[in-house]
């Protein structure tokens, strides 16, 4: 099925005009049966001057619906960063990596950079969104995505196991914590429930 993008998507794309020397367009929108959504495959360079290709994907209610970043498997950046997931390879048939980022209002370190409110009409939307992903590009690459202060975000692990572990921390425990010069130790699991597996923390032996 050869699907044509509505005229927003094609509003959307001829705004990146604005950001020439920033993105450059590689192949247009095409559509991705497998995720069921738009893509743009484009190249966005950093303030530093390097070079790494992404696709974007968008929802077909454009200028609504979600907006994501991931990069290329081809040219993409390989490492995983603070406010993204695990990048890890392709699912099969697909040309970016899992490593989608982060452009949501809430993280604070792009606010500092790249804020103001997330327009929603078809010539500003993607381009907001393209501005705050160089934004991002730049921090990862100067090590400022987060700073002192930012809340605490854990980090992304792809899941492999039916398995959960449970944890339970309140402000009060993570003082107990950082009085503690040992940074790693050894606890005893028990199981409490049998399927899916799910364990929680019993006791620290170590």
């Amino acid at each position: 099925m050869n699907l044509m993008p509505k005229e927003d998507l094609l509003a959307g794309r001829r705004a990146l005009d604005a950001l020439t020397g920033s993105v450059t367009i590689i192949k247009d929108w095409t559509w991705c049966s497998e995720v069921r959504r738009w893509t743009l495959a484009c190249q966005i360079c950093s303030g530093q001057g390097h070079s790494s290709n992404w696709y974007i994907l968008a929802e077909t209610n454009y200028p609504f619906g979600k907006i994501d970043f991931y990069p290329a498997a081809l040219s993409g950046i390989e490492q995983t960063y603070p406010h993204q997931n695990h990048n890890g390879w392709p699912e099969p048939g697909l040309l970016w990596r899992k490593g989608k980022i982060c452009l949501d209002s809430s993280v604070r370190s792009l606010g500092r950079i790249w804020g103001g409110h997330e327009p929603f009409n078809s010539h500003e939307r993607l381009v907001w969104y393209c501005q705050r992903a160089i934004a991002w590009i730049n921090a990862a690459e100067d090590g400022t995505l987060t700073k002192p202060g930012d809340p605490f975000e854990l980090p992304h692990f792809p899941h492999r196991e039916t398995s959960l572990v449970a944890f339970s921390e309140t402000p009060q425990n993570l003082q107990l914590w950082q009085d503690l010069a040992c940074r790693a130790g050894i606890c005893e699991l028990s199981k409490v429930k049998q399927n899916p597996p799910h364990f929680s923390g019993s006791k620290i032996l170590g």
